[in-house]
């Protein structure tokens, strides 16, 4: 069991024992986002940088990283999910960012 598994079992115990919360719902407020419902669609802006992350150099399309994904990889590095050499556009997965996506991944729907 990954990292996000083992701390989503400890927020439902905490703040949700008489119901099971959605896992979007744990990874936004695990984030500090808003609860204005949006959980699936923050989720799936990073799930998809996330991919981006994990794919070989030579099979990327860096001209789709533009604006609010070129953002979030900054953000990501923020997160610890990647880490990078001399340019973000070449981030790859740190052991965290693997065991996140691995969860992501967990989530129907997505």
């Amino acid at each position: 069991m990954n990292r996000f598994e083992e701390d989503y079992k400890k927020y439902i115990k905490q703040f949700f024992p008489e119901e099971t919360p959605d896992k979007c719902e744990y990874l936004n407020d695990l984030w500090n986002f808003c609860g204005c419902s949006c959980y699936y669609e923050s989720v799936r802006a990073v799930k998809e940088v996330l991919l981006y992350c994990k794919q070989e150099h030579e099979t990327r399309n860096y001209d789709e990283m533009v604006g609010a994904k070129f953002f979030m990889l900054y953000w990501a590095t923020q997160q610890d999910y990647i880490e990078h050499g001399s340019g973000v556009i070449g981030s790859w997965l740190t052991d965290l960012g693997k065991e996140l996506l691995e969860f992501i991944e967990t989530i129907e729907d997505l």
